[in-house]
């Protein structure tokens, strides 16, 4: 009877899936760096400095700055710097031997030094952050950045202006660890990571099965992005809002039942009263309604001269996937289930994600009354935990810098890049995370867009959508409540041209430019915000060159000197291809049967 209940405990224990958390949480123990290069030579070091709690250090030296991060003194210490695919590559390139680096995305995660135990971490502050500059960063803590002339500072002025950046990343780092202890996490690698754990820690009270990988990519199927449309194409002279609504995702996570993993069937053929009485994803045929401007359901599409995919919102009949509470909102406008394929349905429905929300909205809320700065962290803890469920393995990866000699197994070597003459970079697809749970992520943002639906719907008018946000000439009550639509920007003209492309002016004739693509600031030390070369870009029928850094992922593809300029044409067409538009620009829905667009002109 022993060695039963011993053999049913440990298969119990290795079920894979999301448990809570019960061990201790403490503090790391870390130090910040940053490297300068010089002028016009963005890979060629000049100097750095190390700043930790009870010390500093500048260097003039690469070789000795690299060999003092390695040292034995910072064993279990997390190196932070703000950029760290800059700055590890200033000091380390080429990648030799015994490093391990995460890259999602072509974004560097972490970087690890793997000689001997116990590992060198190198963690990058923009990942906890939102892409937090060091500049935000000081403004939040009160503590200036410097701003000199790189062609003309002296040593000691650039020493002073390095030393205050590692300054003011390290002592970030304290501010945002303290409070993350306080409130009963850990700081992680990532800061969904860092929610997550959170989340596991201190909210989530039970197990919950990570269903197997051929659910979870069936699953998967009905997990759709934001909704980014023009209803109104190009010029606007009249007055309208700006309305953001308040928390969208923090909301739609309190809101939502989600499915419990632990209580899943999937039917091989399902049927119209499992959609309306059970959480799940449906696989079918739709017919949505003739007379609608503004369709709900989700579709990815690629048309036959369209260059890639794109999330449309159709009318006609179509196949797709979708989350259950999206297709029962479809239902109530008027969408017909022509046929359906097959179906999970889920018996019993969870939301601890409540909880998490719900206190941590009312502390920000306290916070922000007071103009405590500690509410720009609950902010961002909030918006970055639901995306963490929907990760897709495919798309993280390890790589492993080594020599072609010390691989010993070629089957995890998919995708190895030669890089200068000896050194190689391959991935290991291995990353299987117990909290991959899609279908709760598809759920969430379904409900995220049907609460953007119900308000697009309210309006008489609508220009233009952005995930959370609408462009409307209606005058709507604004609110500070969560879920509710806030007046971010009164406008007195406006231009739409494409999804992520439009420019308006604001009542104190304020210019704001956006489009996808193109930075602000085409500066590599400052990130002070200037529309120079998006206005440039606008202004010069959509060409522009652009400066950018060769990333390390980049230059261990392409053979290409890590951290060295390159640059790059950007041009857009300005093709909307989203929705039908006539010539006075006001536009209607894409039709779509048998799989093809029938009312293109």
């Amino acid at each position: 009877m022993k060695n039963k209940r011993k053999t049913r405990w440990v298969k119990d224990k290795f079920v894979k899936g999301i448990r809570p958390i019960t061990k201790t949480s403490y503090p790391k123990k870390f130090i910040a760096f940053d490297c300068e290069t010089n002028i016009n030579d963005n890979n060629s070091f000049k100097m750095g400095s190390v700043y930790g709690e009870t010390f500093y250090k500048i260097f003039w030296d690469k070789d000795e700055m690299a060999k003092f991060l390695l040292s034995k003194r910072f064993n279990g210490y997390i190196r932070y710097a703000t950029n760290l695919d800059f700055d590890l590559s200033c000091l380390y390139q080429p990648f030799v031997d015994e490093w391990l680096l995460l890259i999602s995305n072509g974004k560097l995660i972490f970087g690890s030094f793997n000689n001997k135990t116990p590992f060198k971490k190198f963690h990058d502050t923009l990942n906890l952050t939102y892409n937090m500059s060091v500049k935000k960063m000081g403004d939040i803590l009160g503590i200036p950045k410097g701003n000199i002339d790189f062609e003309t500072c002296t040593d000691k002025e650039l020493e002073k202006y390095n030393l205050n950046d590692s300054r003011i990343s390290y002592l970030f780092m304290k501010w945002f660890n303290d409070y993350i202890l306080q409130l009963g996490g850990e700081v992680k690698v990532t800061l969904a990571s860092t929610s997550l754990y959170l989340f596991r820690k201190k909210y989530l009270k039970e197990f919950y099965k990570k269903p197997d990988r051929v659910h979870n990519k069936l699953h998967r199927k009905a997990y759709y992005g934001g909704r980014v449309e023009v209803f109104k194409e190009g010029v606007i002279n009249n007055d309208f809002y700006i309305y953001d609504i308040n928390s969208q995702y923090p909301y739609a996570m309190m809101i939502t039942p989600l499915p419990n993993p632990n209580y899943m069937k999937w039917k091989k053929f399902g049927n119209y009263d499992d959609i309306i009485n059970f959480e799940g994803v449906t696989a079918c045929t739709v017919q949505a309604p003739n007379n609608m401007n503004i369709p709900i359901l989700p579709l990815k599409f690629k048309a036959d001269n369209w260059n890639s995919e794109k999330l449309i919102f159709p009318l006609g009949e179509f196949k797709g996937v979708w989350t259950n509470n999206e297709l029962r909102y479809a239902i109530s406008n008027g969408y017909e289930i022509l046929n359906i394929d097959y179906a999970y349905i889920f018996e019993k429905t969870m939301n601890e994600l409540f909880d998490y929300v719900n206190e941590l909205y009312n502390l920000r809320l306290k916070f922000k009354a007071k103009n405590d700065k500690r509410e720009i962290i609950l902010k961002i803890l909030l918006n970055s935990l639901y995306g963490k469920f929907g990760i897709n393995p495919n798309k993280n990866y390890s790589g492993e810098l080594t020599h072609i000699d010390n691989i010993k197994n070629f089957e995890m070597a998919k995708g190895w890049y030669q890089y200068g003459e000896t050194l190689y970079f391959f991935r290991a697809n291995n990353f299987k995370p117990n909290y991959e749970i899609p279908i709760w992520s598809a759920y969430i943002t379904a409900t995220a867009r049907k609460i953007l639906h119900q308000f697009l719907s309210n309006c008489s008018q609508v220009y233009y959508c952005d995930t959370d946000s609408i462009f409307t000439p209606d005058v709507i009550l604004s609110s500070n409540e969560i879920g509710k639509l806030k007046n971010e920007r009164s406008c007195k003209w406006g231009e739409f041209l494409i999804p992520k492309g439009y420019r308006v002016i604001d009542s104190d004739d304020k210019e704001i430019y956006k489009f996808k693509g193109v930075p602000h600031c085409d500066n590599f030390k400052h990130n002070e915000k200037c529309n120079h070369t998006i206005k440039d870009f606008w202004g010069n029928n959509f060409n522009t060159e652009l400066k950018r850094l060769v990333k390390i992922k980049t230059g261990l593809k392409m053979n290409r000197l890590i951290n060295s300029q390159y640059l790059i044409t950007k041009h857009s067409t300005l093709k909307n291809e989203k929705r039908i538009y006539d010539d006075k620009g006001n536009s209607k829905p894409l039709e779509i049967y048998n799989e093809e667009i029938v009312n293109l002109v």
